[in-house]
């Protein structure tokens, strides 16, 4: 029989038995999405092709052995050596498919490892597909060790020429796998000249992006980020405790105060969903300055970006009490004494606070509450919404490449409810 008739026999059974192992394991994934098991699934649905491929190369080696007697040596060895080298590529293939598949299960419950993750499947990749290049190139007689040598110098030079990226890379790379810093955190950096804040926006692996409360974005490289000095009031948990600074004159009974700073918080926390209605708000003197009292209220907002409203309406609701009360709201003065020349004229009188009615300011207009929302405040709302949007896109994409069943859905929900519970 012709040689090439019979290698072309050889190839149709090796093809005949690869597609008969890929129609049966597709088969099999089918009946895996029976089970309440979801290791079995991802593999059933990751593994057809490449299990396809290598039972298709045995079967192309078993078929040539057998009619290795009928066909030119010199033909059967470069036969053997090809299906030798399919058999490393689909092999590595197939390990990669199970390593990721690995890695996703590894990290699917910790969201924040998820970037790193897809880094780390690239690394992979390349790895396997180097070390089977090499036994290839080994397969055909070529010596690797010549090339490993230039590819480490290589890599020597590369590594010293981009050491900047190599820094913002790793600088990534930590910064995803920590607590904070997540997507949709409010974050403060204070470096030298000025401090920066806003709401961070995506973790690349050279950059992080941050959106201000002013609606711009601003970029940092990584490896900056990773010495800067970090606020980040998303964590361990969003509410936080504010403190407001009010003054009042000298003459002033300071419980008399103290309850009225407290009364009016508490009327603003009633209506108000930026402060956390379980902890009261609190007031006290604070100190005795030179021409006035000095008072700190404390209360709890639910995040960060909501206390600017609210102290918004507990100053405005203060200010009113205070004049409706005659409380007297002190300002820094200074009183130059000199010895008159002519005679005194008619003295005035004082009132108790120690100045004339004639040094009094006029009266103020009402004050009338503003209309709409804070700036800051929409823009905090309409940023946690585009963040949590791309959040979700990304997070649909990963499990319809995971090829996630239906079943794992309400599990992976409740494993990230799970893992924010824990942290916080």
């Amino acid at each position: 029989m012709n040689d090439s008739l019979l290698l072309l026999l050889i190839a149709s059974a090796g093809l005949g038995v690869g597609f008969a192992v890929w129609a049966m394991a597709r088969l099999g994934a089918r009946l895996a999405g029976r089970t309440r098991r979801t290791w079995d699934d991802e593999l059933a649905k990751r593994l057809p092709l490449p299990l396809g491929v290598i039972c298709g190369v045995l079967a192309t080696a078993v078929a040539l052995n057998l009619a290795a007697a009928d066909l030119d040596p010199r033909i059967v060895a470069e036969s053997r050596r090809a299906i030798v080298v399919l058999f490393i590529l689909a092999g590595a293939w197939a390990v990669l498919h199970v390593l990721r598949m690995l890695l996703d299960r590894a990290t699917r419950q910790r969201v924040r490892l998820q970037p790193a993750a897809r880094v780390s499947g690239r690394v992979l990749a390349l790895a396997l597909y180097a070390l089977a290049f090499l036994t290839v190139l080994s397969q055909y007689g070529i010596s690797v060790t010549p090339l490993l040598t230039g590819l480490g110098i290589a890599a020597l030079a590369v590594a010293l020429a981009l050491q900047d990226t190599l820094a913002n890379f790793f600088a990534g790379i930590w910064i995803q796998t920590g607590r904070s810093m997540q997507p949709g955190h409010f974050i403060r950096l204070e470096p030298e000249k000025d401090k920066l804040e806003g709401f961070v926006e995506e973790v690349g692996w050279r950059v992080t992006r941050i959106r201000t409360l002013a609606g711009n974005t601003i970029v940092i490289p990584n490896s900056q980020l990773a010495q800067a000095t970090i606020t980040d009031f998303n964590l361990p948990s969003p509410d936080l405790a504010v403190g407001m600074e009010f003054r009042a004159g000298l003459e002033t009974d300071p419980a008399h105060v103290c309850a009225i700073l407290t009364e009016e918080a508490t009327e603003v926390q009633r209506s108000h969903k930026g402060m956390v209605a379980s902890v009261p708000p609190f007031a006290q003197m604070s100190a005795i300055g030179d021409f006035a009292l000095h008072y700190t209220l404390s209360f709890r907002a639910t995040e960060y970006t909501q206390q600017f409203s609210a102290q918004t309406e507990i100053r405005m609701r203060v200010l009113q009490r205070f004049r409706r009360e005659g409380i007297r709201i002190p300002y820094p003065t200074q009183h130059t004494i000199q010895e008159p020349v002519d005679p005194p004229a008619t003295r005035v009188p004082t009132a108790p606070g120690g100045f004339s009615p004639a040094d009094r300011r006029p009266p103020r207009p009402r004050h009338v509450e503003p209309a709409g929302k804070d700036p800051r405040e929409a823009e905090a709302e309409r940023a946690k919404g585009e963040i949590a949007a791309k959040q979700a896109e990304e997070g649909k994409a990963a499990a319809a490449a995971a090829g996630g069943t239906r079943a794992e859905a309400p599990k992976h929900e409740a494993m990230a409810e799970q893992e924010q519970e824990q942290d916080a």
